[in-house]
């Protein structure tokens, strides 16, 4: 497992993810990690990312707009390895501009 920086620009302001140290296995893992570590989201391929509560109500009317909006608009930077304990994909810390 590695860790990576992962950065975005295009959600700014109140209530927004900036960056985020995750753990995972490549690039595009860590691409696809919401740094929320509470509330677990999931990516609709083209739609955005969604709270796994709206995804079991079926409701897509309302996507996440606290990060960015698709894994392409994610900026990752590999770190170095991981700690042989950090054996699974996660969030290891978060930065959020609280509203």
């Amino acid at each position: 497992m590695n860790l990576y920086l992962i950065s975005q620009s295009v959600n700014s302001g109140y209530d927004t993810y900036d960056s985020a140290v995750v753990v995972a296995t490549n690039e595009l893992e860590a691409s696809m990690i919401h740094p929320n570590r509470w509330n677990e989201f999931t990516y609709i391929d083209g739609k955005g990312w969604y709270d796994n509560d709206d995804l079991m109500d079926n409701d897509y009317d309302y996507p996440d707009y606290s990060w960015a909006n698709h894994p392409e608009e994610v900026t990752v930077e590999y770190l170095g390895q991981a700690h042989y304990k950090l054996d699974t994909t996660k969030v290891v810390c978060a930065s959020f501009n609280a509203g």
